[in-house]
């Protein structure tokens, strides 16, 4: 039987042997570590700064080229392969944190679209101007008056539409910016800008009329005349 020493020496190789080959020359003992292990950094290996800039290096298989083809055949990273410790790391917390970028991603798009909502939202359109005077109208003054009550604060802004006129459109931000001074009183009245841009609807005049046609041109109903069933069924 092996002695105690005996066993006690090939633990101790074994050990030392599993750290050479899966911690290679560069993360083994101090004993083990030269600088020409890893001659793609200027750090000492195993100090922090070494340890940093491993950090830095991608997660997944390399990709390699063998007999004139690329293993494997889809965009995958190059170069120095990750540390056994940084794996560990990448498939214990996997997908973090990788995944806080596609939630970062998907909730700036969101953003996004919130906010070209209300910018539409609290937009003066065309129809919202009288077509001779460039006046707001009466659905103009109901749109504006929305606009200051309800938009978040962060939102209140008055956009127009503009006309590619600055003569005409001087008179529709006149006509917006003295209705925000009356409506707002002592208050703070919101901002008014001028936009390039056209109604994606359509105006609710427009969509009256053809509800008003739709409803002309709808046929009578018609009605059958009642069937006789029999001789039974006119004691009933």
């Amino acid at each position: 039987m092996m002695s105690l020493h005996g066993r006690a020496m090939r633990t101790t190789m074994v050990a030392a042997l599993a750290a050479v080959v899966f911690s290679g020359c560069m993360t083994g003992p101090r004993w083990m570590r030269y600088k020409k292990c890893d001659p793609n950094s200027s750090y000492e290996p195993g100090s922090d700064a070494w340890w940093a800039e491993k950090a830095q290096l991608p997660v997944g298989t390399r990709q390699k080229v063998h007999h004139g083809k690329v293993y494997p055949p889809y965009p995958r990273p190059t170069g120095e392969k990750q540390q056994w410790s940084h794996k560990f790391h990448a498939a214990h917390y996997w997908p973090l944190p990788y995944v806080c970028e596609d939630r970062d991603l998907v909730a700036n798009i969101w953003n996004e679209q919130i906010a070209n909502g209300w910018t539409e939202a609290t937009t003066l359109f065309d129809y919202h101007f009288d077509n001779e005077t460039n006046e707001l109208n009466q659905p103009g003054q109901l749109q504006l008056r929305f606009i200051m009550e309800h938009a978040p604060d962060t939102r209140r802004i008055a956009f127009v539409q503009s006309t590619h006129d600055s003569a005409a459109d001087d008179v529709r931000l006149s006509s917006v910016r003295t209705a925000t001074q009356r409506y707002a009183g002592a208050g703070t009245p919101p901002t008014v800008l001028v936009r390039y841009t056209s109604p994606v609807g359509r105006p609710a005049s427009e969509l009256e009329k053809l509800r008003e046609n739709e409803i002309d041109s709808t046929p009578q109903p018609r009605i059958s005349p009642a069937v006789s069933i029999g001789g039974g069924a006119s004691g009933l």
